[in-house]
């Protein structure tokens, strides 16, 4: 029994520690995806989607400019490679 309950514990912090590490890596990765996006396109983030694409995990970052224009920055979460600029286009 005893060495059930310590092995239990030992799996608990193990488990505990990869999570930390892959929440952290996946914290900057949406960082250096929004810093990249918001640079390109200026303005306000009004929604982020995060999606799978072909097996790679992409943040999607809509965003609205001070001219009230909304334009969608999808980046891999992986590289932080900006992968498609979208504008929305109105009055065509």
């Amino acid at each position: 029994m005893v060495k059930f309950i310590i092995v239990a514990v030992s799996l608990t912090i193990m488990t505990t520690k990869v999570f930390a590490n892959s929440s952290s890596v996946t914290s900057r990765a949406f960082e250096t995806c929004r810093e990249k996006a918001t640079t390109l396109r200026p303005g306000q983030v009004i929604k982020v989607e995060l999606k799978q694409e072909d097996g790679n995990e992409i943040y999607e970052f809509d965003i609205r400019d001070e001219q009230n224009r909304d334009g969608d920055i999808e980046c891999a979460a992986d590289s932080g490679e900006i992968v498609e600029i979208e504008e929305e286009i109105f009055g065509v």
